[in-house]
């Protein structure tokens, strides 16, 4: 799977980096305060960036493989989008999310002036519970945007419309909320704040970040679990829908 995709990773990797570029050195000249300004929006890249691989990755399985048939394949060999997910989790959180985020980090410090060094993670525990929590994140959005394209007919535009949801809580920080805790029911939020305390910049309170860290990585692996599942049982009686 990981040399199918090889292209694929390197034509998105090229792109996030000019993409952010192009967003994040405006954003960051125009601060009052650059580097505070990076440590609070850059986090929330990674959160977002974990979130997003996982949907486009149920969407690859339950849309696009389903015109090229291996989506039968793979299911008569008692493989479903939990499955899928778990053969792409490696590569797309630990190897292109991690490596994707550090550089787009670096790359921006460096075109707006600062040092790149700046944008190596603080505190390397706060940042490894980030990689862990990222984990069973990735898990559970891709089912749950599995599930999506499971019982209803939505196309590939709800994915990018989910996405934008996404972004409230990691790229756009917390802080937007009344009641900043509100914005942990996006399963991103954790994982961008996590990030942010590695560079002691977070917005909730470190001992509510490491508490929610600890419960989350279990709620949120069962949680996928089930909703895997569920695809499963839907697909065994009504079949998946092809669409645009």
């Amino acid at each position: 799977m990981a040399r199918m995709h090889i292209p694929s990773y390197a034509v998105a990797f090229v792109n996030n980096i000019m993409w952010f570029l192009v967003v994040y050195i405006p954003l960051v000249l125009y601060s009052p305060d650059p580097l505070t300004a990076l440590y609070v929006f850059m986090p929330g890249v990674f959160g977002m960036g974990i979130a997003s691989s996982s949907m486009w990755t149920s969407t690859e399985f339950l849309r696009w493989y389903l015109y090229q048939g291996l989506t039968d394949m793979f299911r008569e060999c008692g493989l479903g989008v939990l499955h899928y997910l778990l053969s792409a989790i490696h590569i797309d959180v630990l190897i292109f999310g991690v490596f994707t985020y550090l550089s787009m980090a670096f790359a921006t410090a460096f075109f707006t002036g600062l040092s790149p060094y700046l944008m190596v993670p603080h505190n390397a525990f706060y940042f490894a519970l980030a990689i862990a929590v990222a984990l069973p994140t990735y898990l559970l959005c891709g089912s749950l945007v599995g599930y999506l394209y499971t019982v209803t007919p939505i196309g590939g535009v709800w994915t990018n419309i989910i996405q934008m949801g996404i972004m409230v809580g990691t790229v756009v920080p917390p802080t937007v909320a009344p009641d900043p805790r509100l914005l942990l029911l996006n399963p991103a939020t954790i994982v961008a704040e996590l990030v942010r305390a590695s560079y002691s910049a977070n917005t909730l309170d470190i001992n509510t970040i490491i508490i929610v860290s600890i419960a989350v990585i279990p709620l949120y692996t069962v949680l996928a679990y089930l909703v895997s599942r569920s695809c499963e049982k839907y697909i065994a009686v009504h079949g998946l829908k092809y669409r645009v």
